[in-house]
């Protein structure tokens, strides 16, 4: 990782190396079939995020927010990772995992917003 004043985390993503600094542009980002082997993720911003088919053995979710992400066809994402982290309704996940309890069950309504 280069030296910066920001946290950075390096991904390989489309055949080469990428630096993202989680803080500005990790959420609603386009990860998909991102290798992300041992990210630390924690606290990360990743509502809304395209996280299909993404390598995710071996990253820190703790505390990261997932609430809007796709999961969908991840692998190696563990119930243990899932369960550090945030989320909700709108999260999907691999089939073979679930929502944890303290997630948000209920989707909202974004017209109650308006």
């Amino acid at each position: 990782m280069s030296n910066s004043s920001y946290v950075e985390l390096e991904i390989f993503l489309w055949g080469k190396w990428e630096v993202l600094y989680p803080q500005i542009i990790v959420k609603k980002a386009d990860l998909r079939g991102a290798n992300l082997r041992g990210a630390l993720l924690i606290a990360a911003d990743l509502k809304n995020a395209d996280l299909r088919k993404s390598d995710l053995i071996g990253a820190d979710l703790r505390d990261a927010d997932l609430s809007g992400t796709d999961l969908r066809g991840s692998i190696f994402l563990t119930q243990a990772q899932v369960n550090s982290a945030k989320g909700n309704a709108d999260t999907t996940l691999p089939g073979r995992l679930t929502h944890p309890n303290h997630w948000q069950r209920v989707k909202q309504n974004k017209e109650a917003f308006r």
